[in-house]
């Protein structure tokens, strides 16, 4: 008994030093993290933050030229005559330089051309129609000659028939009716034979006709292939800079060697050297913005001040904007207006990714529209007391 209840009395020391062992690990980590904390490793984690909120607050948009004409990739289809070939890629070979100053007709861009055999069986096509041409016409000239020869030979009949029927004094009146009715088969068989010397020119002209046309439709093939080839090439339609498009779907600016589907914009030709920012904003922040507002383009480390000139008026699907599918952007279904602001000439390259910061709303615009309300409403109060 007193051994049990030596036991129950020593039970809280027990309990007590279990606490002890179990909370020491506790108090060690803690004691080795203090040290840690005095580094002030949260400043990365602090410029984090800084950098995405300051990144939530923009919004995003492209450097583009000011005033512009857009030149797209071609339409990889090449059909002709019984050659077929379809493709929606096509590879740039040649993008002229960023910034490079052309004329009106200069090349600024081409793209592969990979039906270069089809000009040689064009070719070939033309070849045989002459050919086949220049044996009709020794065939008809030939058919012609003999109905020549045997007119002649009706007509020499023809003649020797006409003697014998002058021989009514020296053959019998039998052997006379004979001679007149072969004079007259003679006289049958030469206008026969004319009207066959009539119907063979005729069909001479009108083989000549067919074949001309004929080989008229294949060297058209040889015009129709320039002009297919000539598609692959990209010509300056005026004087102006050139500037990169942005390749949405590669998210980077168009550059030599890129794949592109038909419709695709490569390249922008400036009118003048002035550059502008195109960017995107949600329909629940349009009324941050106006014609004639500053904003600030934010390109690296760089901050640029814009104007803005042009607000388009409908809004559009940010995944239709960015050509991005629902998946590859979180926002796709997010509408959005497109807003352009004028940079002017300053030290970057069209087609690059930028972000834009609104300016702060006027405080003194806001309260007009109250105002307005108010005395629309003492009118309407007048009117009634009326």
């Amino acid at each position: 008994m007193t051994a049990l209840h030596a036991l129950r009395s020593s039970r809280p020391l027990v309990l007590a030093l279990l606490l002890l062992l179990c909370a020491a690990p506790l108090l060690s980590s803690a004691g080795c993290s203090r040290p840690a904390a005095a580094q002030k490793p949260g400043s990365a984690n602090k410029r984090k933050r800084r950098t995405s909120s300051a990144r939530a607050g923009t919004l995003l948009g492209f450097i583009i030229a000011r005033k512009y004409t857009t030149l797209r990739a071609p339409k990889n289809v090449f059909m002709l005559g019984g050659w077929r070939s379809i493709s929606h890629w096509t590879k740039l070979l040649y993008l002229a330089p960023e910034g490079k100053k052309v004329k009106k007709g200069a090349l600024v861009a081409r793209f592969q051309f990979r039906h270069e055999k089809a000009r040689s069986w064009i070719e070939k096509r033309i070849r045989k129609v002459e050919a086949e041409a220049q044996t009709s016409e020794i065939a008809e000239d030939k058919k012609l000659s003999d109905l020549l020869s045997e007119r002649n030979k009706a007509v020499l009949s023809a003649t020797t028939a006409r003697l014998d029927t002058l021989k009514g004094a020296l053959v019998s009146k039998n052997q006379l009716e004979v001679f007149k009715i072969i004079h007259k088969q003679a006289l049958f068989e030469i206008d026969a034979v004319t009207q066959r010397i009539k119907a063979q020119r005729k069909q001479m002209r009108l083989a000549r006709a067919y074949y001309k046309k004929s080989i008229e439709r294949e060297r058209s093939l040889m015009t129709r292939y320039h002009a297919y080839k000539n598609n692959y090439v990209l010509r300056a339609p005026h004087d102006g800079v050139v500037r990169h498009a942005y390749h949405r779907r590669r998210r980077r600016k168009v550059r030599k060697g890129d794949g592109m589907p038909a419709g695709l914009p490569v390249l922008h030709l400036g009118h003048d050297e002035r550059l502008a920012v195109r960017f995107f904003v949600p329909e629940h922040r349009l009324r941050e913005v106006r014609i004639g507002d500053t904003v600030t383009v934010v390109a690296g480390r760089k901050e640029l001040a814009g104007k803005v000139f042009r607000i388009e008026r409908f809004p559009q699907e940010m995944g239709f904007l960015q050509s991005m599918d629902s998946d590859e952007l979180p926002n796709a279904r997010e509408k959005a207006f497109v807003v352009v602001a004028e940079i002017g000439i300053a030290k970057l390259t069209a087609g690059n990714e930028v972000r834009v910061r609104l300016s702060a709303p006027d405080e003194t615009s806001a309260p007009r529209r109250d105002n307005k309300r108010r005395r629309g409403g003492k009118r309407r109060k007048q009117r009634s007391a009326k």
